[in-house]
């Protein structure tokens, strides 16, 4: 079974009136990066966060379908037959929506579903071991109510004692949180499956960032 690990950049946080403008995955060596032209003028906040500039996605010629369309052929070459499962941090509450919502637009669900056995949240397990204390977290970064953190980026300075480049790129916050997983040694994750995903999805499409109950995600063997 193969574990890729992906990022969306977007306009903003809101599915029903926010954008995808930047797409990343990566499956060990195996990388994929697009840009995609969301025909609308970037907010300052934006371009600040990503790097992503408005010159950048006016000149990319790259539409949401064709990147999703290119995105599902590289989850193909990669699964090799057999579906894979996609990782994203904080995805159930932020990037899976953005999924959903971009292949309602596109046509691309049977496509996706061919290829993609469901999604996993490694956020999930962090925070269930933050609560019952499975892991020692003593010398993890903190925030400023002296709790641990479970931003990416701190987690990754917890896991591996430096901050990553490029952060709030697509390619290079797949690249981090493949990097982190692999680091925690997880050996089960959290695993919510197509037809539990799309349910929810519709349910909840317009509600900001609600987060995907953890009881609708079964735990699978890493590996």
């Amino acid at each position: 079974m193969k574990y890729v690990y992906f990022d969306l950049e977007t306009t903003g946080l809101s599915t029903k009136s926010c954008k995808i403008i930047q797409i990343g995955a990566i499956c060990g060596d195996q990388c994929f990066e697009t840009l995609v032209n969301p025909e609308e003028k970037l907010s300052a906040k934006i371009v600040e966060l990503t790097g992503i500039t408005q010159d950048s996605v006016d000149k990319c010629d790259i539409s949401l379908r064709q990147a999703m369309g290119d995105l599902l052929t590289f989850l193909g070459s990669v699964g090799a037959g057999e579906r894979v499962r996609l990782v994203a941090y904080n995805g159930f509450a932020f990037d899976s929506r953005f999924i959903y919502h971009a292949l309602q637009t596109t046509h691309l669900q049977p496509q996706f579903e061919a290829v993609c056995e469901g999604f996993c949240d490694p956020l999930l397990v962090l925070r269930s071991q933050v609560q019952v204390a499975t892991r020692d977290m003593s010398s993890w970064v903190r925030n400023k109510r002296g709790k641990v953190c479970l931003k990416m980026g701190s987690v990754y300075q917890s896991l591996l004692g430096c901050s990553f480049d490029d952060a709030h790129t697509a390619l290079a916050d797949s690249r981090a949180l493949q990097d982190i997983c692999l680091k925690l040694e997880l050996k089960t994750m959290p695993l919510t499956g197509i037809t539990q995903w799309c349910e929810f999805c519709t349910r909840n499409n317009n509600k900001r960032r609600k987060p995907m109950p953890l009881i609708l995600a079964k735990k699978v063997k890493l590996g």
